[in-house]
């Protein structure tokens, strides 16, 4: 027989299990683990420190079983802890969150839900409580009693996740997401890894709370198979227009032995070795704008609005565990591969580099503690240091995220692949560089990977070029236009590959259609708007040609938003319809704000207010026009699994759901709170660019 309680007494033992007696309202009875009635007892004396540490504790007890059940109830645990810790104003809360929603995820539940039921069980228990005002006071068993008081204490029913702004305990002089190691691009591999004083881990335990820390952090949402009549989705680093020859290297590339003098035979790869310099970081802005210009219209630094970095609001802290919830909804515990589109398991070389990105992201924000970051990472360096390779010389273009066999261009599985894409390789190699820097204890596996790499393959002329595979034949094309370029040759170039030629701006133009003046480029191609947002949040904007570039591209944007009486964001985006992937232009084709397909077919209709740019953009820029346009993005419809791409200028949501866009909105999130670029890289060689200050 269940012993009963009066509304007001202590309860002592007996209280059924956590999950199951206050998540779930149809659980049944049982005995719970002593921490969870220590944290009870704690929370009612108004110690709510040690009661989020009994909380925390309890979960990760739970979390051990490896059930659903037992995920659930160290959910629930975890949302307690989460409440203690915010009592206390504790920034711990954060990271306790992130760990229900994860948990959650993992027994195929939300909070929103558990929730839901908890106010249901909470309004029959209302009514039982009425009956007091009749002179009958109603028997509460154990579990019905700490409901009642958490409902008091803590408006448990309507709780939904920390406020911002609680306070940062640790030391902030060795927070990893506001000490960056500079690098110029000429910085070897050994120079790099010799010359930077890595800083420590940002997060210190203490030994009472080592018990807390849960390294449980393998999700795997089993992602559909890909059907034989799916249509591929187009890659980001689909080939546009150029032909070229890269010759094969006589012999294995290996960062650490760059050659010394640049060959004379200009289709031998050029890779040059250069040498470290500090960089000092952007002063602070003065006014509201981060576009601030010289007096000749090039900007010395595009600098970051708030330089030291700003506390995030509550609906950006929300957006950006939303967007984590795509990461944890969509990793492949086999592999640590993260899927490129919701439960298609596809993953692009710019997806590993995405999920770095969102990884490095969740710790600085605190959604996820170090201990599960490394291990998730060290997971991923694995599987980067199996993964066959192209030729045996590239990472192919797109693998089967569940096992990390190469694919076709069909995601057909293959035993020769489909190419290499430089840019993503570019997007990849940086992201290695900066986890490195976050994880010293990484950084050997992260050079291991690197060293599996022919990147002298990429190079033909002092160029950079992809390479795609048609079934009979190899096309190697140079594919990459202004803004990308630059931004791939800064990658390469923390790694000691220095490609002068690519820092190059002669085939840069500004064109004006209509009331558009944006940056484009001489050559066939797309100019994205995005890829200069990336520019300056990733590696600091490189040169004041590149961050005029930026200016201009959101300038544009501004003024089109004008125009059009609608706020415009553009970048490329992934869709939820056929061609599946489109490259976003300011310009093209003589007409305003138009998207392409891979195949370079104009596609009218399907324009985007992009959710990832607003995001981007909105970091980088203060002024009341990018504000709005985030505010807009912050209204959109959203999934539990993620953040959906955009909106259609028709009105329609774009309900793509990809790494892409999620990992962008974590990044941003992260630019904004530190206030300062992953990476700081320079031009290696004087800059030039007229044409950006020239109307054609």
């Amino acid at each position: 027989m269940k012993p009963a309680f009066k509304l007001g007494c202590a309860a002592s033992r007996g209280i059924v299990a956590l999950a199951a007696a206050l998540a779930l309202a149809n659980a049944a009875s049982q005995s719970v683990p002593s921490q969870t009635l220590i944290g009870w007892q704690l929370f009612r004396d108004d110690r709510a420190l040690p009661a989020a540490e009994a909380w925390s504790q309890a979960a990760n007890r739970s979390a051990q079983r490896r059930s659903a059940a037992g995920q659930r109830e160290a959910a629930f645990a975890n949302v307690l802890a989460t409440i203690a810790y915010e009592k206390a104003n504790d920034e711990r809360a954060y990271a306790r969150w992130a760990d229900a929603t994860r948990l959650y995820l993992e027994a195929d539940m939300t909070w929103e839900r558990d929730r839901d039921a908890l106010r249901l069980r909470w309004s029959a228990l209302e009514r039982q409580l009425a009956q007091v005002s009749n002179g009958s006071a109603p028997t509460l068993r154990g579990d019905e009693q700490m409901l009642a008081d958490l409902v008091k204490r803590a408006n448990l029913t309507h709780y939904n996740g920390p406020r911002a702004g609680l306070s940062n305990r640790r030391d902030e002089t060795a927070g990893i997401s506001n000490i960056t190691p500079q690098y110029f691009s000429g910085a070897s591999l050994a120079d790099a890894v010799n010359d930077v004083n890595i800083p420590q881990s940002r997060y210190t335990a203490s030994a009472d709370m080592a018990a807390v820390s849960d390294v449980s952090a393998a999700v795997q949402i089993t992602g559909r198979p890909i059907p034989d009549t799916v249509q591929r989705p187009a890659t980001r680093s689909a080939l546009t227009t150029g032909t070229g020859t890269a010759p094969a290297p006589t012999e294995p590339y290996m960062p650490e032995r760059i050659l010394s003098a640049a060959p004379a035979d200009p289709e031998v790869p050029q890779l040059v070795r250069g040498r470290p310099m500090a960089i000092e970081v952007a002063a602070a802005l003065q006014g509201k704008s981060a576009l601030a210009q010289r007096a000749d219209g090039i900007p010395r630094q595009f600098q970051a609005g708030h330089t030291k970095g700003r506390t995030l609001s509550a609906a950006e802290r929300a957006t950006a565990l939303q967007a984590w919830r795509y990461v944890m909804a969509n990793r492949q515990s086999s592999t640590g591969l993260v899927n490129g589109k919701d439960a298609y398991p596809v993953s692009s070389v710019a997806d590993m580099a995405q999920t770095i990105a969102a990884y490095g992201s969740a710790l600085a924000l605190q959604f996820i503690e170090r201990e599960s970051f490394e291990a998730d990472m060290r997971q991923l360096l694995g599987t980067l240091r199996e993964l066959p390779l192209y030729n045996r010389e590239l990472f192919n273009r797109d693998y089967d995220s569940r096992n990390g066999r190469m694919l076709d261009l069909n995601a057909r599985s293959s035993e020769v692949g489909s190419g290499w894409a430089a840019e993503d390789i570019g997007r990849l190699l940086l992201w290695l560089r900066v986890l490195g820097n976050t994880a010293p204890d990484l950084a050997h596996a992260t050079e291991a990977v690197v060293r599996r790499l022919r990147l002298s393959r990429l190079v033909s002329g002092g160029r950079l070029y992809s390479a795609l595979n048609q079934g009979d034949h190899e096309r190697v094309v140079n594919d990459l236009r202004l803004g990308r370029q630059q931004v791939t040759a800064a990658a390469l170039s923390v790694w000691g590959v220095v490609l002068p030629t690519m820092f190059d701006y002669g085939d840069a133009v500004i064109r004006r259609v209509g009331v558009v003046a944006a940056p484009g480029d001489l050559r066939e191609g797309a100019v994205s708007p995005e890829v200069f947002a990336r520019g300056i949040v990733e590696l600091g904007g490189i040169d004041g040609c590149f961050e005029s570039a930026a200016r201009a591209m959101l300038s544009a944007q501004h003024a089109l938003a004008v125009h059009q009486l609608r706020p415009v964001m553009v970048a490329d985006e992934f869709l939820d319809r056929a061609p599946w992937f489109v490259y976003g232009a300011l310009s093209a084709g003589g007409e305003e704000w138009r998207v392409a397909s891979f195949d370079q077919q104009l596609q009218p209709t399907l324009a985007n207010f992009s959710l990832k740019a607003a995001y981007l953009w909105s970091a980088i820029d203060a002024a009341p026009q990018t504000l709005r346009a985030r505010a807009l993005a912050e209204g959109f419809e959203r999934s539990e699994r993620g953040l959906y791409g955009g909106r259609y200028q028709g009105g329609q949501l774009n309900l793509a759901l990809t790494l892409d866009t999620n990992a962008s909105v974590l990044l941003a999130a992260q630019y904004a709170q530190q206030g300062q670029p992953m990476l700081r890289v320079d031009n290696p060689v004087a800059f030039s660019c007229p044409g950006l200050r020239e109307v054609k």
